[in-house]
């Protein structure tokens, strides 16, 4: 029997990768016209024409101060970004994570004044479409989901602002039975309380059966 090449898990697992073709997808080639369509339909989805702006609350600059960051604090944000796509700015992660010492005086000053002004700047508002099949061989616009894909260094500010200030009230307010769109939560955790939850009441004395509701929300994640 001829002896293993395969020196380790990662290359055991491409070596099945390759002879599965289980990560190969099918290469979608899309027309000009439909790619037009296409960016139209995305556009709708994130358009309501009956969104009326709010009036700003004037806040009392000296009773209420912005929060803000620090150098240090901006530059260990830097550090900690992660692969990711690049956005429209054409800019990838590894500038500003490789640069965080020179970038980090320059963004923390540009970070401070948007958190002071309440502004957002333009450049970062700007974002790659995207278009991700929901199914094998999509025909219809509504088959594919809009990736957005905005500059690494605006979601970098969005995640640091969650972290140090909004964080600790927001996990507060979540609900102990909701598991999405906080950290450590994850489907199997809402699985095995629900799990745990019926099981409960099935040992009750009057129950004799558990009716279980699930509801699915169309669009939840284009909206």
């Amino acid at each position: 029997m001829a002896k293993s090449e395969c020196t380790g898990t990662s290359q055991w697992w491409k070596n099945v990768d390759f002879l599965s073709h289980r990560r190969n997808r099918t290469h979608i080639i899309l027309d000009n016209e439909f790619k037009e369509n296409l960016n139209d339909y995305f556009g709708e989805l994130c358009w309501d024409r009956d969104y009326e702006q709010p009036t700003l609350m004037e806040i009392d600059s000296n009773t209420i101060k912005a929060p803000q960051f620090s150098i240090t604090q901006v530059k260990n944000a830097l550090l900690k970004i992660r692969k990711t796509a690049t956005g429209p700015d054409e800019i990838p992660f590894w500038v500003w994570k490789e640069n965080a010492d020179v970038f980090a005086p320059v963004m923390t000053k540009i970070w401070n004044e948007s958190l002071s002004t309440s502004t957002w700047p333009t450049s970062w508002k700007i974002a790659h479409i995207d278009p991700l099949p929901k199914v094998e061989n999509p025909k219809e616009y509504c088959e594919f989901r809009g990736i957005n894909v905005t500059p690494v260094i605006g979601r970098c500010f969005e995640r640091t602002v969650y972290h140090y200030h909004s964080k600790r009230s927001f996990e507060a307010e979540l609900s102990s039975s909701q598991f999405a769109y906080r950290i450590g939560g994850c489907s199997t955790d809402a699985l095995i309380k629900l799990q745990y939850m019926y099981l409960k009441a099935l040992e009750e004395p009057n129950c004799d059966a558990v009716r279980l509701i699930a509801m699915d929300f169309s669009k939840a994640f284009d909206n």
